[in-house]
């Protein structure tokens, strides 16, 4: 199988997209836009981990660890922030879909 990496390098996107190849083929990798540019509700710069596109319909996909939202760990203002970027890509149409990266390597058929 070939080997796909994402844009940032991150292990967590690396796992996903194994997984995606895995299930759709590799070929199909080639849809996932890594590190997708976007501007949030307030025209703030922000970027999906992954999104598919189909016409006009949007799918972002977000690979999160559990110490990015869990807010015993990270700050108020992050965990908000995080939500605010999610909410943006609602408002803005999109289907958004969340990851654990705990849930990609214990439940990958799952994912």
């Amino acid at each position: 199988m070939q080997a796909y990496h994402s844009a940032s390098g991150s292990a967590a996107e690396d796992l996903f997209i194994d997984l995606f190849s895995e299930t759709f083929g590799a070929e199909k990798a080639g849809y996932l836009y890594s590190q997708y540019h976007f501007y949030d509700i307030y025209q703030n710069s922000r970027y999906a981990d992954f999104v598919l596109e189909n016409g006009l319909r949007r799918v972002a996909i977000e690979i999160d660890d559990e110490a990015s939202h869990n807010k015993q760990l990270v700050s108020s203002g992050k965990f908000y922030d995080d939500l605010l970027k999610q909410n943006s890509m609602v408002y803005l149409g999109w289907d958004v879909y969340r990851w654990a990266v705990r849930q990609m390597q214990i439940q990958p058929e799952s994912v």
